[in-house]
Parts: C-alpha cells; structure tokens; sequence
C-alpha cells in the first residue's frame, strides 16, 4: 500500500510565505518571446498560495524517475515491478522460440541435403558451400538425355527410397504419388515481328503413381521421355520455361535428449524445380523441402490430403504458457502506459493553462518533458510482442509455417522491451552519460549522413554499371551496395582487387585500382573519421554540461524549487540554470531534493501523486479557483 504522510496543508508551514514577490520586475526578461507577458507580482491569497503549493508539489512529484520515488517513500513503483518482469517473461520467450527454430530450422536443412543426395544424380558436397566465394557452378544440366536421365534418376530413387534412406523415411501416400508440372510459353514465333509481348505460361500438371509404374517405363532417359509424354508433358524445348517434381515423405520418430525429452515426426514436401527461365540451354535443378509437424501415427496408409495435427507435447505446453504469460504482461504494460500518457498530457495542459492564469507566461517546447518519449518505445515494444505472441498462439502447431513473421515480431519486439528498459539506467551516471550522448549526437550525426549518403551512392552506380559485369560482387545493385560497405570496414580487400586482373583489359584493370583506392582512402580516412569526431564533441558538450536548454525547461525548474524566486531572471542567473540543466538528465534529479520539503504540503502517493482529496481541500467547489478548466482535486489523474 502507498505511503501516506501525515502532515497536512493546514498545518505545515507555507514555504510561499518566505518568498513574497516570486516575479521581480527589476530584471530583465530571459527570454522575450516567452516571457513578454509576465506580471509582476503574483496574487498570495489563501487559495493562490496553496494552488502554487499543490502544483509544485505534484510536478516535483511528477519529474521524479521511478528509482528516485523508492529512494523518497520506500515503495516500489507498480509499472517498473511490470517492466522488469516483461522483460524476464519475453525473453524467456524469446529463447524458447530461437532454440525450437533452429533445431527445426538445422534439421530441415540436414535432411534437404540428404535429399539432395538422393534424388539429384551425380550431386557433389561442393554444391553445399557457400555462395562465396564459389567452389563450383550451379547444379545443371546441358543436354536432353541429361535433362530425362536426371528425371528418371529422381523418380526411380523416389520410388526406391524406404529401401535407400539410412533414416527409414516413409511415403505419405502408399500409391507413391508424385505430381508433375510443366509450364511451358505459348508459341508466337509468329508474332515476334509485331510485338514483343510473353503471356505468362500455364502449368499443365499430372498426378503420377509410382506403384502402377514399372521400372522399365523409366528406366533410361529415352524410356522417361516416352512415358512423360504418354502422360500428356511434352516438352517443347525451345519455349519450355520448367518442369517440378512434387511428393511427400514421413520422417520417423525422432527423440529429443534434451529437458522435455519429446517424440516429434515430421512431413517433408518435397519440391524439386527444373528451371530453364534464363533460356541460355542451362537448365538448373534446385530441391527445397518444407518440414511440418505431424502426429508420429501419420504413416503408411494415411492420404496424403488428410490434414496433419501437430503432437502434443510438453515442449507445446511450456511453449504455450509462457506465451500467454508474454501476451498478458504486455497488455498490462500497454495499458499502464496509455494511462501514463494520458495523466502526462493532461499535466502538460493544467501547468500551461496555470502559468498563464498567474504568471502570463507562455510554456512552450516541454511536450516531451511531460509526455516522455520513452513509452512509446514501451508501446511499441508491447504492441509487436503482443502481436508475435498471438501470431504463435494460433501457430502453436507448427511455428515453421510463420517463421518470418514471428521472428520479426518477437526479435524487434524483444529489443524494444529491452531499450525501453535504458530509462531506468539513471542509478549509473556514466551509463546515463552514455544515453546523452547519443541523444545529442543524433541530430549532427543525421544531418551527416545525410551528405555522406550522397557521396555513397555516387560511387554506388558507376561501381555497379562499370565493374559488374568483370567481378562478381559489383553484378547487381544490392551486391555492389553490400560490397562497397564492406568495403568501408576492411573486409576482404585483397579479393576484391585480385578478381580483376590485367587479363580482362588493361582498362578496367587500372580503372578498378583507382576507383577503389579512391573511394577506401575518402571513406575509410575522411567520412569515418569525421562521424567519429561528432560523437566525441556530443560526448565532450555532455560531460561538461553544455549545451541548449529550453527557457521554458528553466522556468518551470525554478519554480518548482520553491526556495528560488521566479523571476525573469539575469544574464548570469540564466547561464547558471542553463549549466545546472545540462548537467542533470531529467528535472526529477533538480528537484528531487526539494519534494521533501513539499510533500509537507500534500500527501503523496506513489504510484499516483499528490491526495487531491487533501491537498485541494481549501477549494471546495469555488468556481472562481480552476486549474484546466474544473476543479483542482479532479486535475490530476495520472
């Protein structure tokens, strides 16, 4: 239960009554566009005098982090409790997700080899490196009898594979059944002269069982081109554009070692593509094959169409309670910041309305100092989690089919929830240090970029028209912007330059020499330097406390700290404020000393603030006292 003090207004001392004239008129304005109104002296009447009081105290209150309101009363702050739990629950979330997906995601991709192996004839490991730098060429085909030896040898080991598999993979469908597509251009050899206008081919499919197929009918590539053609896909090479090659397979059971120790079996669809889109007389031939979960019972004898059900295991279970756990702790969290936002906003407009009311000031440009930009991250952060949790509520049976969207959502989501989480870090200066200088380098380092970009993409198109079609890193846009980049942080320098020699032209040799020492010596020595250089002189104006500050930021510091007149204010007063507000991260570290003197005035709460019940008790229901428009004990709800 919050804190109550037991002194009350009528009681405590009033600390107005110390300080007589809060505006001196000998001074000049600080600033004159925003204090151009300022009266000169403020109305002390019993109600003016406990209005001021109460206000300052509520926005002394309201600055406050939530670490420096348990250093004052000793009570935690409901909201941080649910933020450090969100954080624990959605990264355990989180977890849970990356360790289920890579494990199905490694095992997909161990058994797409082994298919690979199978079904593709002459297949060498060589294939399976990575793109670059290449250690051979694609997997393709040249020639017709190729092409149907390579068809023949696909079905005939897709007919063979209970016997071949050291993994004891079964067929879904005792019928073997295997779908075959063509797609195919129309003919407009005709009409060439006249247009130039390709209509999308249509697919022509068949649906073969290899059970009614004897082996003869496919057992050389002149025997599968007749049977292929028996079944209505004859290929016209010169408009063929490609052929797929569709079945299913059922894993066996496979038995996890780990915590829950689970049995899992999976479906396998199976999709082997014979493409000749480039039309050059290089047909290559790629296999995918897509796991999905499955109850382990789904073996021989089961239809294909039948829909399979994922298993139900103690894996899912967990899976499924910290799921619920994420959703609802970041909708609490998302409500607790909608009513953040809305009592800061509502604040914002009561200390406008009474600056003008009293002092004929016009705050301007402190929005943010009420409203803190920090829950929208909140929100944001809560919004995606919220969204990836009911995402994977709805895929608990196989998160593989929404892979992408859960890994979004639940990646960006978690990395919000722990940003968020930054705002907390004021129990460290020098981690607080390093927030603010980020903050103040952002501007400079943006308008920065901003010209560094269009130097970049300067040297981005002519790499990419000129260098492409010699190196293999400059082919396409997207690779040359990558290169490039790359490039700039010292990765693979001698590679780049080795690709092009002397024997593809003396030009080209010297032109990428020079375009390249040009461009690494501009960006690495110059561009990277200078980016480097605005971040320290943000983190040098930080640490001196130097910098711009809002008049209206120093105005409403100084009167909450009630022991400072508010007056307009001197040149040497205003540089004083100026330095002090630079060197403390929020007001609530300004302030913070002086709330112990002002909750004297009004009890306070924790979570919500000053008891209007208490504090706005010398008000009545006087319409002639408002703050925003309606009673003061009914101003602040936040």
């Amino acid at each position: 239960m919050p804190r109550r003090y037991t002194s009350s207004a009528h009681n405590a001392p009033s600390h107005n009554n110390d300080t007589t004239p809060l505006i001196n008129e000998s001074q000049t304005p600080l600033h004159h566009s925003t204090l151009s109104n300022v009266q000169p002296e403020l109305n002390t009447t019993s109600a003016d005098t406990n209005e001021v009081s109460c206000l300052r105290t509520e926005l002394s209150f309201f600055f406050l982090s939530s670490v420096q309101r348990w250093k004052l009363t000793g009570d935690i702050s409901f909201s941080m409790l649910v933020q450090f739990l969100k954080i624990v629950i959605v990264t355990f979330q989180l977890i849970l997700f990356g360790t289920l997906s890579s494990t199905r995601v490694s095992y997909g991709e161990r058994a797409q080899v082994a298919f690979r192996h199978l079904y593709f004839r002459g297949w060498d490991p060589q294939y399976e490196t990575l793109p670059y730098p290449p250690s051979t060429g694609v997997y393709g085909f040249y020639t017709r009898d190729e092409f149907y030896e390579a068809l023949s040898f696909a079905l005939r080991r897709y007919n063979e594979t209970e016997s071949l598999s050291l993994n004891g993979y079964t067929f879904s469908d005792a019928k073997r059944p295997v779908t075959a597509c063509v797609e195919q251009f129309h003919p407009l050899s005709h009409l060439i002269t006249i247009r130039n206008v390709v209509a999308t081919p249509p697919a022509v499919c068949k649906t073969i069982n290899l059970l009614n197929v004897s082996e003869t009918e496919i057992s050389d590539w002149q025997h599968t081109e007749a049977f292929f053609n028996n079944q209505g896909l004859i290929l016209y090479f010169s408009r063929f554009w490609k052929l797929s090659l569709n079945f299913s397979l059922i894993s066996p059971a496979i038995h996890h070692t780990d915590w829950d120790r689970s049995i899992e079996c999976f479906q396998f669809n199976v999709h082997i593509l014979f493409d000749n889109s480039g039309q050059t007389g290089q047909v290559v031939a790629t296999l995918t094959s897509a796991p999905l979960e499955v109850v382990c019972a789904l073996f021989k004898g089961v239809r294909q169409d039948d829909e399979p059900e994922a298993a139900p295991t103690v894996r899912r279970v967990v899976h499924l309670v910290v799921d619920l756990l994420a959703f609802n702790t970041s909708l609490v969290s998302l409500g607790l910041c909608g009513v953040a936002l809305s009592g800061g906003a509502r604040l914002w407009k009561r200390t406008k309305r009474f600056f003008k009311e009293h002092y004929g000031m016009r705050l301007s440009g402190l929005f943010f100092d009420f409203v803190n930009p920090w829950l929208f991250v909140v929100v944001g952060g809560d919004f995606l989690i919220i969204c990836g949790s009911t995402l994977k509520l709805v895929h608990n049976k196989d998160i593989l089919v929404a892979y992408t969207e859960l890994s979004y959502l639940l990646g960006l989501g978690t990395l919000l929830v722990w940003i968020s989480v930054l705002r907390y870090v004021e129990l460290a200066s020098q981690t607080h240090l390093l927030l603010r200088t980020i903050k103040r380098s952002v501007p400079g380092l943006l308008r920065f970029c901003a010209c560094a970009l269009i130097l970049y993409f300067a040297f981005v198109f002519p790499a990419w028209v000129i260098l492409g079609p010699f190196h293999m890193k400059f082919r396409s846009f997207t690779s040359t912007l990558e290169c490039l980049f790359s490039l700039i942080n010292g990765d693979d320098m001698y590679t780049t330059f080795a690709t092009i020699d002397s024997t593809k032209g003396m030009g080209i040799y010297l032109f990428s020499r020079i375009f390249l020492y040009v461009f690494i010596t501009l960006f690495i020595y110059a561009v990277l330097n200078i980016f480097v250089t605005i971040i320290f002189e943000a983190y040098e104006e930080v640490r001196e406390g130097d910098g711009p500050v809002a008049g209206g930021m120093t105005i409403l510091k100084r009167f909450i700290g009630q022991s400072v007149p508010l007056t307009n204010g001197s040149a040497d007063t205003a540089s004083r404020n100026r330095t002090s507000s630079s060197s403390s991260p929020t007001i609530g570290a300004a302030v913070s000393s002086t709330v112990e003197s002002l909750v004297e005035e009004c009890p306070v709460d924790t979570d919500r603030g000053p008891r209007q019940d208490i504090c706005f008790s010398d008000f009545g229901d006087d319409d002639n006292v408002k703050v925003d428009g309606k009673n003061p004990r009914h101003a602040y709800d936040s």
